[in-house]
């Protein structure tokens, strides 16, 4: 049985006319695909066994049912067109449908989602030195069209996190989810990044403040972006939290256009800026806002980074006392 395996694998990528040649980049894409799901398969159960995230296994053996169906039904599918089309002619009209159904809805065959990837680099805000280490999470749902009734509804589709390099820079993977419903689209939930001893994003110490600190940053931002877009929104806030709205505003924005203006483009690029937490007040709001609600085995380290602040926040208030 494996040697059958190990021969239909080699068959694969053996090029012997033109018409192998055309199908190798495929048939590598699909090598590369098959090979990043086992790996992050791996990955997920170990996390999964270990926390007892029985939730996100139910939801992994549904799109792996999905999955087999998908892979099933493709092989039928190729196996009866080989005998009555030509191969090359399948083959091209299968990618030229792909090509439309991605620029569609960011889809193969309105079957397999897929958004990104996003790419950025994270930075001190006050100096502009790249911050490494920082640990970069990113959330993705599937929008999908339920009934006429109740209208559109949402659902987990993916997540994946990574870690930022001595230059500060990302690359937040692809994220992906087999969903054989129609008129569905892939967005992101959220892409967060929290680094030790600074400001989270998006922005969560400002959540700590006094009116006084609030009044504080406000004069420092009104020097440092005198100009920005932000400071012609929220008149109508209270002064109290004037400052808090202003410096979500600013730094929130993470894109890599004029005043970092919130805009999702093809390359997904984010310059995002984060400011060093001073207190250990605004370090504890800062975990209470990031600390995930429950263990997730897609994105472990940054729970873990989380819980670590957590404790080393807690140990310094018992060395205080």
């Amino acid at each position: 049985m494996l040697k059958k395996v190990y021969e239909f694998i080699i068959r694969q990528f053996q090029v012997k006319n033109r018409k192998d040649v055309l199908l190798l980049p495929l048939r590598l894409a699909v090598a590369y695909l098959i090979a990043r799901k086992i790996a992050d398969d791996i990955r997920f159960f170990r996390c999964a066994l270990e926390t007892g995230d029985s939730e996100g296994i139910l939801l992994y053996i549904r799109e792996c049912v999905l999955l087999c169906i998908l892979i099933f039904v493709t092989w039928k599918f190729w196996e009866k067109s080989k005998k009555k089309w030509n191969p090359i002619n399948v083959v091209t009209v299968f990618i030229l449908f792909n090509l439309f159904t991605l620029f569609l809805n960011r889809s193969l065959c309105f079957i397999c989602y897929i958004d990104g990837p996003y790419i950025g680099r994270v930075t001190d805000a006050d100096t502009g030195e790249p911050i490494q280490g920082a640990v970069v999470a990113g959330s993705w749902q599937i929008i999908y069209f339920e009934n006429p009734w109740t209208g559109f509804g949402d659902t987990l589709a993916d997540r994946h996190e990574t870690v930022t390099d001595r230059f500060g820079w990302f690359v937040l993977p692809f994220g992906s989810r087999i969903w054989p419903w129609p008129f569905s689209v892939m967005t992101t939930t959220y892409i967060k990044v929290f680094a030790p001893n600074y400001d989270s994003y998006p922005p969560s110490m400002c959540g700590a403040w006094t009116s006084e600190e609030a009044e504080k940053w406000e004069k420092k931002l009104k020097q440092l972006y005198p100009n920005h877009p932000a400071w012609k929104a929220g008149t109508d806030i209270r002064s109290d939290f004037y400052g808090e709205s202003i410096y979500y505003t600013i730094f929130r924005r993470g894109t890599d256009v004029a005043y970092m203006t919130y805009r999702f483009e093809t390359p997904h690029f984010f310059n995002i800026r984060l400011n060093r937490a001073r207190t250990a007040k605004e370090r504890r709001e800062v975990v209470r806002r990031m600390k995930p609600g429950k263990y997730n085995c897609k994105t472990p380290r940054f729970g873990k980074a989380v819980l670590e602040e957590k404790k080393r926040l807690e140990s310094m208030a018992i060395t205080e006392n």
